[in-house]
């Protein structure tokens, strides 16, 4: 799991080179998830509780309904997001799709909307700020141009579409659960 988070600060620290470490480590997306992303995931639905420390109107169960929605909607949406990439994406890739690499590009991308969360739960006051956190994520999706083996005419067309899979859709999933239950 450490691997896993030491990469996901220097994805947002360095994007570039976090990227450059992330395909040189070539660990495969099955072991990341297991050691890394899930674990990770249960640290992300479990600092949801932080929020009961300085949220004074706040109930137990409320909190409890909300960490349940957090960890539905990421892990939920890691799958949706590797399949809606998985159908889209090879129009925009150089050669034929990588699907160990799509599989990676997801994990650590939902990992970086999770490690988002915890930052959020863990900050006393509602900032404003932290509801544009997400959009740091729309850099470190173009720099993976070079990992991902983007086209260079289509850059643009696969930010898109990878912020559409990679924000978007956490979000909306979120909201949806959150309403459901």
């Amino acid at each position: 799991m450490w691997l896993y988070i030491k990469q996901l600060f220097q994805l947002i620290l360095s994007p570039s080179r976090g990227w450059e470490d992330v395909s040189e480590s070539g660990v495969p997306a099955r072991k990341l998830q297991e050691k890394g992303f899930y674990p990770f995931l249960g640290v992300t639905a479990v600092s949801e509780f932080l929020r009961l420390l300085y949220t004074h109107d706040l109930g137990f169960w409320s909190v409890v309904l909300s960490a349940i929605a957090v960890a539905g909607a990421m892990f939920v949406s890691l799958y949706l997001a590797r399949l809606f990439l998985d159908m889209t994406a090879e129009r925009f890739i150089n050669g034929t799709l990588n699907a160990a690499k799509v599989d990676v590009f997801v994990t650590y991308m939902m990992g970086i909307n999770c490690l988002f969360r915890v930052f959020e739960n863990a900050m006393p006051a509602s900032m404003t700020f932290l509801k544009f956190l997400p959009l740091i994520s729309l850099i470190i999706i173009f720099k993976s141009n070079a990992y991902m083996s983007v086209k260079a005419d289509s850059q643009l067309n696969f930010l898109g579409l990878a912020g559409v899979a990679l924000i978007v859709l956490p979000w909306a999933v979120g909201l949806l659960l959150s309403i459901i239950i």
